[in-house]
């Protein structure tokens, strides 16, 4: 086996590997608490409520509601982040798109 090759790539350095644990740990606390707020809250709003909509009026309870919210919300964020990340790294075809006698005229 070729030791060379081996050798070419660096150590990975313990601060930036502490630092990159550290941030995992600290992602999995934020979700680890917001899950059970997600409970709490959910457990805390159990009573009916009306929703009233254009042409009928609906009860239903209200931890049903904010979940509802939530997921709209989630995938609205989602959504949004993939069409920005979409129009960012694709330019528009019409910018893109040469004449034809464009390339003609400027190699002359």
């Amino acid at each position: 086996m070729n030791d060379s090759a081996l050798e070419s790539t660096p150590p990975a350095d313990a601060g930036t590997e502490r630092s990159a644990r550290t941030k995992a740990y600290a992602w999995t606390l934020l979700l680890v608490a917001f899950v059970v707020t997600l409970i709490v809250l959910a457990a805390a709003n159990t009573r009916r409520v009306t929703i009233s909509w254009v042409v009928a009026d609906a009860k239903t309870p209200l931890v049903f509601i904010v979940v509802a919210a939530g997921v709209l919300g989630w995938l609205a964020g989602i959504t949004t982040s993939a069409v920005i990340r979409h129009r960012a790294r694709h330019r528009p075809r019409h910018r893109i798109r040469r004449h034809k006698g464009q390339d003609r005229t400027q190699r002359q």
